[in-house]
């Protein structure tokens, strides 16, 4: 009996050591659970609220108000999770959901995290010829957003005022994509447009804080996309405005493969500068309407368009309408400018350049009595601007070309005398892929692109860097002991020079002098100081390296090493730093690594550096480590 007791007395000591020391590994309990649509879904006690099963998920009203007495306690039974709305902080929708809700959890002011599966293909709308869905709407409190690629579609306002969400990545494969999706979103800074995706929802990202973009090559259309693919029709317009109102956007980069860019889809964005269209866009229609900031614009030799916009955005109408502070746009031949698309440069007062390389016909109003017209004096254009224009306003643009790839020649000759082996590769990187699209150029006359190169070539050459002076031994290679002989050594142990001479001034001859005996007697010669040794001793191998990964970052710590001067950073996407290698100095013992690729293994090993007598001394490479960024 004794023993019995003593092992249900231990039995029940264990049970309650495990529910005190094991509570971490313990699952939260189900607050409560029930069925929405074809989906089951569960709460639990942190707030997490999972959706689990296969099929459409229902769609709650969004004014509980309106709903019948009789329908009630249905209503309540089969939604009675938005009771706990002010609790919930994470969505989870499992793989299987092939529908979001209309209103599902429309202003949960706690949520901060939703994943939605790649399963699902539609979202679910109060009105179908609205496309409006408010699924996660005004959750002022969202942070984590994942969308899975695979996914469908985006409903209309489904994200719409989340202020608190600050980046986004659109899967390649949304099609049905409803109007202002992200409208609204006043943190949104981290847009990432997949490439293959082919359309962007009307407004989608309007007056959000996003600063750059990359649009991709594969992007078909701008518009309100339904499954039957037809544009929406707002008050007699077809509607656009993908980034209307985005006031702090300043870099917009098209991929080259793109054709069309419509309709007003930058309106509004006065911080945009600068503009270069692809030669592979065949429509531009309203592209930068009203874009008050813009000063330089020009589209590359090659691109096609002409005539006026049908409902998918052809043509060149009122491309740059509104543009007041445009002062230079250039318009290669293939372009035709004419009286049924002459809103192009309409309220374009500021306009100083423009060139023009069509040949045979065309028609504009450009800026103002000043304004100076570059187009060919033995073309049909020349000939009728000649009719409408002080002559002092025209300047033969064969001549600029001319002289502009003259000046491409000579720049390439400049930075072709730099040897690539005495300069990093980060810097001579940047300088080689200029000179790469300079050699390029051949027949292409377009001016302001040839101006820019040429620019940027000087700038990268300023930029260069020298490459710092290798030690003795590889830097790369583990701990050896050092085989000189520091005794017999007068020579600089960092980089293996001799040294040279002391000099000595020179001093004024004087002859022998004579002794008793009339022998000579020879003078000692001057005895020349030996220059004194220099030993620079390596700084100490880097240890205890940690990364911490974040949102397309990795931050890196690390020991701090006695004496050393500033550490080398190294990091690749394999171990033997051969793809993706890159290279940073710093003076403290931490960096952060930025604009990494989302969910990349990367490779990291750092040295420390000492500087002294002109060289410069490395340590031993730490210990390699890999994590993936967020």
């Amino acid at each position: 009996m004794k023993l019995k007791k003593l092992l249900s007395f231990t039995a029940a000591a264990v049970v309650a050591l495990t529910a005190l020391t094991g509570a971490m590994t313990v699952s939260a309990d189900t607050v409560d659970s029930g069925t929405c649509g074809d989906l089951s879904w569960t709460l639990d006690s942190e707030g997490v609220l999972t959706f689990t099963g296969k099929g459409k998920m229902g769609s709650p009203s969004n004014i509980e108000d309106t709903i019948p007495e009789s329908k009630k306690d249905d209503y309540l039974k089969t939604y009675s999770y938005k009771a706990h709305k002010d609790a919930i902080k994470e969505v989870k929708i499992e793989e299987g959901a092939t529908s979001i809700g209309y209103c599902a959890f429309n202003a949960f002011p706690n949520l901060e995290t939703v994943v939605i599966p790649s399963t699902v293909t539609e979202f679910t709308f109060e009105n179908e010829d609205h496309g409006y869905n408010y699924a996660f709407a005004e959750c002022t409190s969202l942070k984590n957003l994942t969308l899975t690629e695979g996914m469908t579609a985006l409903g209309g306002y489904a994200f719409q005022g989340c202020t608190s969400l600050e980046s986004v990545t659109i899967p390649s494969s949304i099609t049905d994509w409803y109007i202002y999706t992200f409208y609204g979103c006043s943190s949104l800074k981290n847009i990432t447009l997949s490439e293959g995706l082919k359309v962007i929802g009307a407004a989608a990202f309007a007056e959000t804080a996003v600063q750059s973009l990359v649009i991709p090559s594969t992007i078909e259309s701008w518009n309100w996309i339904k499954g039957n693919n037809k544009d929406l029709n707002l008050s007699g317009a077809y509607t656009g405005l993908a980034f209307a109102n985005c006031e702090k956007l300043s870099s917009v980069v098209f991929k080259d493969g793109i054709k069309r860019i419509a309709y007003k889809p930058f309106q509004g964005c006065k911080s945009l500068k600068k503009v270069v269209i692809p030669s592979s866009v065949i429509s531009v229609c309203y592209a930068f309407y009203g874009c008050t900031g813009l000063q330089e614009a020009y589209i590359e030799e090659g691109a096609q368009m002409e005539g006026v916009p049908d409902v998918s955005g052809y043509g060149f109408q009122s491309v740059f309408e509104g543009c007041t502070n445009l002062k230079k746009l250039e318009i290669p031949a293939g372009i035709v400018i004419s009286y049924t698309n002459a809103r192009w440069s309409y309220g374009c007062s500021s306009l100083t350049d423009l060139y023009v390389h069509e040949k045979e016909s065309g028609w504009f109003s450009a800026g103002n009595d000043t304004s100076k017209i570059h187009c060919y004096f033995d073309s049909t254009t020349y000939n009728k601007l000649l009719k409408d224009y002080d002559s002092e306003r025209l300047v033969n643009i064969k001549d600029e070309i001319s002289a502009y790839k003259d000046t491409i020649q000579s720049r390439l000759n400049d930075a072709k005398s730099y040897d690539e082996t005495k300069y990093t590769p980060e810097s001579y990187g940047v300088l080689k892929a200029l000179i790469e699209k300079a050699e390029k150029y051949g027949d292409d006359s377009n001016i302001m692109s040839m101006e820019q190169t040429a620019s940027d070539i000087r700038a990268a050459i300023k930029a260069l860097e020298k490459k710092p002076d290798e030690p003795v031994t590889d830097p790369t290679s583990e701990d050896k002991s050092d085989s000189t002989d520091s005794s017999n050594n007068t020579s600089d142990s960092s980089n293996n020079k001799p040294t040279p001479p002391a000099k000595t001034e020179p001093t004024t001859a004087k002859a022998p002098v004579q002794n008793n005996n009339n022998s000579i007697t020879k003078k000692p010669a001057n005895k020349v100081p030996s220059t004194p040794k220099v030993t620079v001793t390596k700084p100490a191998k880097v240890k205890a390296v940690k990364l911490i990964a974040k949102k397309k970052k990795l931050n890196v710590k690390w020991k701090k090493v006695s004496g050393a001067t500033g550490y080398e950073v190294t990091y690749a996407t394999n171990n033997k730093f051969t793809k993706n290698k890159k290279t940073v100095k710093v003076k403290k013992n931490k960096v952060t690594l930025k604009r990494l690729k989302s969910k990349k293994k990367y490779y990291v090993k750092v040295r420390a550096y000492k500087k002294a007598n002109g060289s410069t001394n490395y340590g031993k490479w730490s210990k390699v480590i890999k994590k993936k960024a967020k």
